[in-house]
């Protein structure tokens, strides 16, 4: 196994995707509420990512139809965002956001209450 030595640039960019997923983590949690839909969840991470020039890793991947993971729930992980499925009071919601920025990939996720 061979292991690579990333350039101080390369590790950088690693930085700076790290930092992108989390401030979009941290601008999607602030706005989470009891009746949004994680369809909402996905706009805003979908307006977010863009703003900070990244994009969305998931988006696409493997055919994966969505920007983020999110997970209401009995959910284990990966959910599928969907305007019918709607947070309540008292829900446990995963929120699992990866940005790729430049080609580096920041992967971060929380769950709130």
């Amino acid at each position: 196994m061979t292991i690579e030595i990333l350039s101080l640039r390369e590790r950088d960019l690693m930085r700076k995707a790290g930092r992108a997923a989390a401030s979009t983590l941290a601008y999607v949690g602030a706005r989470l509420e009891p009746g949004m839909t994680t369809g909402a969840i996905d706009k805003l991470v979908r307006e977010h990512t863009k703003l900070l020039g990244g994009r969305p890793s998931q988006l696409g991947y493997k055919g994966f139809p969505a920007a983020v993971c999110t997970s209401k729930n009995e959910i284990v992980c990966h959910g599928i965002p969907s305007d019918r499925v709607r947070l309540e009071e008292g829900d446990i919601v995963n929120v699992d956001v990866t940005t790729d920025l430049e080609g580096y990939h920041g992967d971060t996720s929380a769950t709130f209450l």
